[in-house]
């Protein structure tokens, strides 16, 4: 399938390779430069790309191969094929606007082609075993291939499509580039050097050169993975940090599911009990629903008896009927028989009539017709005399009218004669005048040629004089022009310093800007951290007020009884517990736990009525014990206060609406000091008051002193408090946190705005910058113009004085002109004086020729007048003949029609008088029809009468059978009723309860004999329904849902460990990879830099260069720069090296890469072109050394270069835009 090429770049960068297994010992780089030399160009094969439009292959032997050729051959096109079949991607470094450029444009003869396509074969000795183990680990296609060649093809199509293939399989860009990572091929290693690349190689960024060295480590590989790996890695924090998330939410909502299904499993004790309810009612209710639908069966049976009894009767009466109705029918058929008789003897009498008035106006017809024929006849007869008169005086006149005809031919023969000889006189004067109009025409010519080539002078002289003069002009604006560009030039430098200025004073405010946005963003961290604390500190509070909340409804700690009565009764009817109603200080609540004990559990009720049937129905239910107390109890007999003491009411709250109970118990209760004021005030006023102390001991009227431990009612009354301190300190703690997320939002916001201001002055400085280089091109640019102004006045100047000089030449050929032309008017004044005398000849003969055309032409008319009259006369004569004849036949075809209307005459006479006889019989026919019609139609009314008695008896019986079937058809409905009222219920109660319908039967009572105990279960029913709806919505999926989020819960555990354990793997496998490139690359480069210290010096017979690393203590990410000292110089910058060089250099450093980490190949376009001799000499040497090591591939013009060559190919453009090769193989 054909990809996108920007589509394969992304395809790639998603694929997931497995990390290389790197041990501890990093192999080094001179056992990675045994990697080198194993892949060799076979071939390359070339269609539709570039100027190759027709297919070119192109096979490299071994040694140095050169390709030559003119300029705009092609050459540089087969540099550009190789590193676009290794997978260049930037249509610029293939000298082209768009990918589409590299497919054949199309020429004056061929049209443009649709795709290029490039295949290049490798010679593979076999891979290296640690490049083809990660090829094998990756999957790469090559990987199980062997040592064998190895083909990659590109193919783009102008569609934009592209493909890969690698040995005629398709595959990605990735498995081309993975293949040749580390080998120092690639379309951007160094084994391919094309033409202006070597300049830009020693003007290159520390960065980019970092590249050259890593590729002779052997480092991209690693590189390559190791960002494959931080990507993943970066992954991988992201969905852990995604699934710490969704742990944390899944724990909030654990602990809410949790009390949602506490609820949940009351809420279906109670569902369970109202349906055993429901269901028992519903049981009574499909008994009686059933006895119902037996009664109504009985009596639709006794319906259907008598229905069938009517049914019988009413057959016999409809027999009857239909006797009758059948007598009816057969009279009416014999009726209807008489009546068409008696209508088709009315038909034919009618016919009859009718034929016999038609006959006797055809007779008449006929009779009108034969006269009007005898008159015809007569016409006929006299109009054929007529016309054979006439044919007989025409004939006479024609004769008479030959004779003239014959002399006026002779006379026309003499005229034309005449007419001959005039215009042969004529055409010989025409003749004559012709020639002299040409030697006047030719004379003219020759004069308005003077003339022109006169004007053209006129004209060039004009133009160059005004061509003089805006000469001058635009040397004139050119000189302004000039100081208008010095001006320009002195604004555009203070222009310059000003926007130094600023772009100062800029940075010094984004550097203020910056130290307050750190702060601002120091402070939002703090703030984030105290606000997860409030959060947390917020949750625990919530946490423990939602326990107590939950204990406090599940009535936890209270006795087994209590529970009952309060789960058993209504709210109306159980109002609460004693200890719900009282409000008691912290300080008191052992006094009031010990002064009401178990009283604080009692269930405080409407009435006695309730209190008494909540006691009975526990007796009942075995389900322990309870205290109620009505909420209007009998209030205590109440003595003086004891002197020193007082009131245990006093020191606490209660609801409103429960003084009277407050009352009842705590009435005659005291509070004491402590235990021996207590002791004291009882034997000072004896057994009247119960005296407790805030500590919990009491004393009662008996003088019993209790006291000790804890008391479980202390327990609750504490944990009633702690919630209402909960509650309050939740809405202290929410309005912290919201005041707390205020701030943090205010402080977000502030940092947003500091942010923005921070990218403004980002803005700003870059806007500034952009304006001083812009500034400074604009000095720039003003230096050149006023250089190439200074060049184009020079030009104007020189052109000034060569139209000086033409204008001078143009003079003298004017003078020539003139002369000329005086002499061409003299001839043409004598030829156009010969000219008039021979027209004039002309012009007598004419007139005479026209005098003999004039007669001779009167002749021909009148000639041809007499022979028109001749065939007028002889078409006369035959139509004449015509006419005689058509009379002749007129007059036998009406003799012939009179003879046949005198026979149809006589014919229909007779017809007549035999249609007028048969008149009378049809007439005596229709009559006697007409009779039994008369008879016919009496005996149908006498069977209708017979049938309409026999239906009015039928139509008694069948009120009756109405009434039968209505009466059936209502019982019918009541029983159906009853069914679909049984089907209903049963279905309802299915609907209703579904899976729970067989606990619930199993926990309904059983029936009884009577419906006694409908009204109490009903009753009993309602209460639970009430209390199920007070419990409000439920959600009764929350024991499925704490189990699904606990398997959840589970499960990202898991997911979470993984990925921690995966982060893990990860950091090492790139602390590996660090160690690993770091330690190549270390090894690398300072070979390279020896290397290149010793080849250097050669290459320029002495100097010295060295390579630096601009970070040394960050190898990873340090740059590489090149310092150089060429003999006798000292450069402070690369820039400032000559052409050749700069080249120099370059090959320096490329050779020596080559002797630390030989490339299977290189591809050399043109880089001795700065070179001269001498240093070509040195260059081909190390050519030659270094070709036994690797494969050279040179483009070249150097004839010295070309002779290093063992094979040279030369490109040629037989035709224009079409590139094409020859191959010639040197000897050694």
């Amino acid at each position: 399938m054909a990809i996108p090429p920007q589509e394969v770049s992304a395809e790639c960068a998603l694929v997931s390779w497995p990390e290389p297994d790197i041990g501890e010992d990093t192999e080094s780089a001179a056992d990675a430069s045994l990697r080198a030399a194993t892949l060799r160009i076979r071939q390359l094969e070339l269609v539709g790309f570039k100027s190759f439009r027709d297919r070119v292959v192109l096979r490299f032997d071994e040694g140095v191969i050169g390709i030559v050729g003119p300029n705009g051959c092609g050459k540089s096109n087969v540099v550009d094929a190789i590193r676009w079949v290794l997978g260049e991607q930037s249509a610029k470094r293939l000298r082209g606007q768009g990918m589409e450029d590299v497919v054949f444009g199309g020429n004056d003869r061929h049209a443009p082609l649709g795709m290029a396509q490039v295949s290049i074969v490798f010679e593979c000795d076999g891979l290296p075993v640690d490049q083809y183990a990660l090829l094998q680990e990756s999957g790469h296609p090559i990987a199980d291939a062997g040592p064998a060649d190895i083909m990659v093809t590109r193919r783009y199509y102008r569609s934009g499509e592209s493909e890969y293939l690698m040995n005629g399989l398709p595959c990605r860009l990735r498995d081309i580039t993975e293949l040749f990572l580390g080998t120092g091929v690639g379309s951007k290693a160094y084994a391919i050097i094309e033409q202006g690349r070597v300049e830009q190689l020693v003007g290159a960024k520390p960065d980019e050169l970092r590249l050259f060295i890593e590729e002779a480590a052997g480092t991209t590989l690693y590189r390559s993975r190791r960002q494959v790996a931080e990507r993943k890695m970066e992954r991988t924090q992201e969905n852990l940090e995604r699934v710490r998330d969704i742990l944390r939410e899944v724990d909030r909502q654990l602990g809410g599911l949790r009390r949602q299904a506490k609820r949940a499993e009351q809420y279906r004790a109670l569902q369970t009990e109202i349906a055993a309810l429901d269901l028992a009612l519903s049981r009574r209710q499909r008994a009686r629903l059933a006895q119902d639908l037996a009664r109504l069966e009985r009596e639709r049976a006794d319906t259907g008896m008598r229905q069938s009894e009517v049914e019988d009767a009413l057959a016999r009466v409809e027999r009857q009927r239909r006797e009758a109705r059948s007598g009816e029918a057969s009279a009416q058929e014999r009726a209807s028989a008489a009546q068409a008789s008696a209508f088709e003897a009315r038909t034919a009498f009618d016919e009859c009539r009718h034929e016999v008035a038609r006959l006797a106006a055809r007779a008449t017809e006929l009779a009108a017709q034969d006269a009007a024929t005898a008159r015809d006849l007569e016409e006929a007869r006299a109009a054929g005399a007529r016309a054979s008169a006439e044919r007989t005086s025409v004939e006479d006149s024609l004769a008479a009218l030959a004779v003239r005809i014959a002399a006026a031919e002779e006379a026309l023969a003499a005229r034309e004669g005449a007419a001959a000889a005039a215009a042969a006189a004529f055409a010989a004067a025409a003749c004559a005048l012709e020639e002299a109009k040409v030697a006047v025409v030719d004379a003219l010519a020759d004069e308005t040629r003077a003339r022109n080539a006169q004007a053209a002078l006129e004209s060039r002289r004009q133009e160059d004089t005004e061509r003089r003069g805006r000469l001058a002009t635009q040397a004139a604006a050119l000189t302004a022009r000039q100081r208008g560009v010095e001006e320009r030039a002195r604004m555009a430098e203070q222009t310059v310093v000003e926007l130094q200025k600023q772009l100062e004073s800029v940075a010094g405010a984004k550097r203020e800007r910056s130290e307050e946005l750190r702060r601002l963003l120091e402070e939002r961290a703090s703030w984030d951290a105290t606000l997860d604390g409030m959060k947390e500190a917020l949750a625990r509070v919530r946490s423990r007020r939602d326990s107590l909340r939950q204990l406090e409804d599940s009535h936890a700690g209270y006795g087994e009884g209590v529970r009952a009565v309060l789960a058993a009764s209504s709210h109306d009817e159980a109002l609460g517990l004693v200890a719900e109603v009282l409000e008691i200080p912290a300080d008191h609540e052992r006094a009031v736990a010990a002064a009401l004990g178990e009283y604080l559990q009692a269930v405080v009720t409407r009435d006695h009525e309730v209190a008494r049937d909540a006691v009975q129905a526990l007796r009942r239910a075995g389900a322990g014990r309870a205290t109620c107390i009505p909420r209007q109890p009998r209030p205590p007999a109440i003595g003086p206060i004891p002197t020193g003491a007082r009131r245990l009411l006093d020191v606490i709250g209660v609801r409103p609406g429960y003084e009277d109970v407050a009352e009842a118990l705590l009435a005659n209760v005291v509070l004491a000091p402590d235990l021996d004021t207590a002791l004291t005030l009882w034997r000072a006023n004896g057994g009247a008051w119960t005296l407790v102390t805030p500590s919990g001991e009491t004393i009662d009227a008996t003088g019993a002193v209790a006291g000790g431990s804890e008391r479980a009612e202390e327990t609750l009354l504490a944990e009633r408090r702690e919630l209402r301190a909960l509650d309050q300190e939740v809405d202290v703690r929410a309005r912290d946190l919201a005041g707390a997320r205020v701030r943090q939002e205010e402080l977000a916001t502030a940092v947003v705005t500091r942010e923005g201001g921070v990218r403004e002055l980002d803005a700003e400085l870059a806007r500034i910058t952009v304006a001083v280089v812009a500034s400074e091109k604009d000095v720039e640019r003003a230096g050149q113009e006023h250089h190439d102004l200074d060049e184009q006045l020079r030009a104007l100047r020189a052109e000034i004085e060569m139209i000086d000089a033409r204008l001078r030449e143009l003079a003298a050929e004017g003078e020539r002109l003139a002369a000329d032309l005086s002499g061409s008017e003299t001839q043409r004044l004598g030829l156009e004086r010969e000219l008039a005398l021979i027209d004039e000849r002309r012009c007598v003969a004419e007139r005479h020729v026209v005098t003999l055309q004039e007669s001779l032409t009167e002749a021909r008319i009148a000639l041809a007048e007499e022979r028109t009259r001749t065939s007028a006369l002889a078409s006369l004569i035959e139509r004449l003949r015509q006419t005689d004849e058509e009379a002749g036949r007129r007059a036998m075809t009406l003799e012939a029609r009179r003879t046949s209307d005198a026979r149809v005459l006589a014919e229909t006479r007779e017809i007549a008088a035999a249609r007028t006889a048969e008149l009378g019989i049809r007439q005596a026919a229709a009559n006697t029809r007409a009779a039994e019609v008369t008879e016919a139609t009496q005996a149908v009314a006498g069977a209708r009468a017979a049938a309409e008695a026999a239906e009015r008896g039928a139509a008694g019986i069948q009120t009756e059978l109405e009434a039968l079937r209505a009466r059936a058809a209502a019982l019918q409905l009541q029983a159906a009723e009853r069914r679909l009222a049984i089907e209903h219920l049963e279905a309802t109660l299915g609907e209703r309860y579904g899976a729970m319908l067989g606990d619930a039967a199993a926990a309904a009572p059983t029936d009884d004999a009577g419906g006694a105990d409908d009204a109490a279960h009903e009753e009993r029913l309602g209460r639970l329904r009430e209390r199920l709806a007070a419990m409000g919505e439920v959600n009764v999926a929350a024991l499925s849902e704490v189990a699904e989020l606990k398997e959840r819960q589970q499960f990202l555990d898991t997911q979470r460990a993984d990925l921690e354990r995966a982060l893990d793997d990860l950091k090492k496998t790139i602390a590996r990879l660090n160690r690993t490139s770091r330690a190549r690359f270390r090894e690398t480069f300072d070979r390279v830099d020896a290397t290149f210290q010793e080849v250097f010096p050669k290459l320029f017979q002495g100097g010295k260069a060295r390579l630096r690393l601009t970070e040394e203590e960050h190898l990873l990410e340090s740059g590489v720069e090149i310092v150089v000292q060429p003999p006798g110089k000292r450069v402070g910058s690369l820039d400032l090296l000559s052409g050749g060089e700069k080249a120099l250099t370059a090959v320096s450093l490329i050779f020596a890469l080559f002797l630390i980490k030989p490339s299977p190949f290189c591809v050399l376009d043109e880089v001795d072109a700065p070179l001269d001799d001498a240093n070509i000499g040195r260059f081909n040497l190390m050519v030659r050394e270094m070709s036994a090591r690797s494969q050279f591939i040179l483009i070249t013009h150097n004839k010295c270069t070309m002779e290093v060559a063992q094979t040279l190919y030369g490109i040629t453009m037989e035709e224009p835009g079409v590139s094409k090769i020859v191959s010639v193989r040197l000897p050694d």
